[in-house]
C-alpha cells in the first residue's frame, strides 16, 4: 500500500504558545501508541495540508521526527468550524509486528444491473467497518462490487466481502452495505375542496317590550 512522509520538529511550547504557533503557520500535534510517552510535535500547516487533501482512506504514514521514523496513521483531526482550517492532529504510532483494529471505508463500485430496470434505486447501508490486521496488511478503504444486484430486494452484507489478504473482518456479518429497492412514489393527494359554512338559522328580531 502507498505510504506517505510527513516531516515533523519537537515540540516545545505547550498550550500557552499554541496560538502563536499557528500565527507562524505551525500545526500543532500528538504522535502517542507505540511510543514510551506520547510526543508533542510541530509540522509546516501548509504542507500537511496539501499532503492530508491527496490520501485516500486509510493510509499509513512514515512520520519522521528528531531522526526517527515513526510508522503512524491519523487518528483525529480537529479543524476550525468556520474555515475549515486544520487545527490539530492526532497520530497514532504502529508496531509493524502488532495487529491493529481500525475502521476502514466502505467503496462501492460497478453498477447494478437492477438499475436497468427502472424504478428502482440502490440504497447504501455501512459507509465503514471494523477490520483487524498487521500494519503492513492495511488497505486504504475496502472495495465492494455491486453487480450482485440483479433484482430489487437483493442485498450485498459483511458476510458476503471477500477479505483482502491478512485482513479480518470483524464487524458483524449481518450488517448491510448496500440493497436494491423499489423507488417509492409518494401519492399526491387532490386538495379538499372547502365545504360550504352550514346556513345559519336566521336570529329573530327582538320585540320591543310591552308598555305599562
Amino acid at each position: 500500500m502507498e505510504i506517505v512522509e510527513l516531516s515533523a520538529n519537537i515540540r516545545t511550547r505547550k498550550r500557552k504558545g499554541i496560538k502563536a504557533l499557528r500565527r507562524e503557520g505551525l500545526l500543532p500535534a500528538v504522535v502517542y501508541g507505540a511510543l514510551p510517552e506520547p510526543l508533542a510535535v510541530q509540522l509546516d500547516t501548509h504542507s500537511t495540508t496539501q499532503i492530508l487533501r491527496r490520501l485516500h482512506g486509510t493510509t499509513l504514514i512514515d512520520l519522521k521526527v528528531a531522526g526517527r521514523t515513526h510508522k503512524s496513521l491519523v487518528r483525529e483531526v480537529q479543524r476550525d468550524v468556520i474555515r475549515g482550517h486544520l487545527m490539530h492532529i492526532d497520530f497514532l504510532a504502529v508496531a509493524m509486528d502488532k495487529p491493529i483494529r481500525l475502521q476502514v471505508a466502505v467503496e462501492l463500485t460497478g453498477t447494478a444491473p437492477v438499475l436497468q430496470l427502472g424504478g428502482v434505486t440502490v440504497m447504501h447501508g455501512l459507509s465503514e467497518i471494523e477490520i483487524e490486521c498487521l500494519p503492513g496488511d492495511l488497505v486504504s478503504n475496502i472495495m465492494v462490487d455491486l453487480a450482485s444486484l440483479v433484482a430489487a430486494g437483493d442485498s450485498i452484507h459483511v458476510r458476503d466481502i471477500t477479505a483482502p489478504k491478512g485482513i479480518t473482518i470483524l464487524s458483524s456479518q449481518d450488517e448491510m452495505l448496500a440493497r436494491a429497492s423499489f423507488v417509492e412514489q409518494e401519492k399526491e393527494e387532490a386538495p379538499k375542496a372547502a365545504e360550504p359554512a352550514a346556513d345559519k338559522a336566521p336570529e329573530k328580531a327582538k320585540e320591543p317590550a310591552a308598555k305599562k
